[in-house]
């Protein structure tokens, strides 16, 4: 069990890894990174387009200095929560650690790790969504 959550570990630190080294520092934020950052500045229970969450976010971004470490640092860690939930639910399946390695290996390389290179309502949505499947599984156990 303690191997298992060490591998977990070693899998959310790559995520933060692959975030950060594959964005490369001549680009400038996306211009819906821009959208959603302004959205800090007039907080309201929600918009046409997005939550109230990215939000409330936004306005934690700029509190923290809006840099862009910052903006990037949000969706790499709804990221890595996803694989922690995704591990979770596989654990909860009666799956073995390899079972567990591919999981978060899927998720890691798969379309979610462009998904969570922008500041965007998306990346936390698939958390929410997994979260949910989870819960779900557990209740109907």
């Amino acid at each position: 069990m303690k191997n298992s959550y060490l591998v977990l570990c070693f899998f959310i630190v790559i995520k933060f890894i692959l975030q950060y080294s594959l964005i490369s520092p001549e680009y400038e934020l996306h211009r819906d990174e821009y959208l959603h950052i302004d959205q800090g500045n007039h907080l309201a229970w929600g918009f046409l387009s997005v939550p109230p969450v990215n939000s409330w976010i936004a306005w934690i971004i700029k509190m923290l200095g809006g840099s862009v470490f910052w903006v990037k640092f949000f969706p790499a860690l709804f990221g890595a929560l996803t694989i922690v939930v995704s591990w979770k639910m596989v654990e909860e399946l009666k799956g073995n650690l390899y079972a567990q390695i591919l999981t978060a290996t899927g998720i890691l390389f798969s379309v979610l790790l462009r998904l969570n290179m922008l500041f965007q309502p998306t990346s936390l949505e698939v958390l929410l969504w997994t979260t949910l499947y989870y819960f779900m599984k557990k209740r109907l156990k």
